[in-house]
């Protein structure tokens, strides 16, 4: 009877160097797979967050904002958060009525006048205080009354109330980028409509 045959050395090695060119040839689909869920992933997250907004305002008879939240250093706004704005004449923030939330690592809402016109348009800016994980970020925000009817800048075209997310973070003077999603906001409604390509 003959001894089974094993595999020899040279068979092995072009195995392993087969697998090696697969995994080379397969490595840009996954990266795109991982970032095309990101960035549905990261629209899903903001239009949730307008529609939070959106219902704070409703639900609690005062005016809710939501900040964008871009850490120092960066070009683009990675984090977001909801806050409560005093009821009647006051414009004083109240508490947040909500953690801050990150943006999933690979993506960002793109601070650009084109892809993000309505970025340009809000007015109402600053600093998140010292302590936890946005410390000293900057931000930038919008208001939502509680008929649910946006707090707009004088002289802002409504028709330009959208934002986008890619993973691209390629300087703000970029007009188009590959991979992407765009939330536009009703400014009557405060209601957001996701546009996934």
């Amino acid at each position: 009877m003959k001894a089974p045959r094993a595999f020899s050395l040279v068979e092995i090695l072009v195995v392993v160097a087969l697998m090696a060119v697969l995994m080379v040839l397969a490595a840009p689909a996954l990266n795109s797979v991982v970032g095309a869920n990101d960035v549905t992933q990261g629209g899903q997250s903001l239009a949730d967050q307008i529609d939070a907004t959106r219902q704070f305002a409703e639900v609690r008879g005062q005016t809710a904002e939501l900040r964008f939240l871009k850490k120092s250093g960066d070009v683009h706004y990675s984090g977001m958060q909801l806050f409560l704005v005093g009821s009647g004449t006051s414009n004083t923030i109240g508490s947040a009525a909500g953690k801050a939330l990150a943006m999933p690592k690979t993506v960002a809402i793109l601070d650009s006048s084109t892809l993000s016109p309505w970025l340009g348009t809000m007015t109402i800016t600053g600093t998140m205080p010292t302590g936890g994980t946005w410390s000293g970020a900057s931000y930038k925000a919008f208001r939502v009354r509680p008929s649910g009817v946006i707090e707009l800048a004088n002289g802002t075209n409504r028709a330009n109330l959208f934002l986008t997310i890619s993973t691209d973070r390629t300087p703000a003077a970029a007009t188009s980028v590959p991979n992407f999603a765009t939330i536009q906001v009703n400014p009557d409604t405060a209601r957001p409509l996701l546009y996934r390509p």
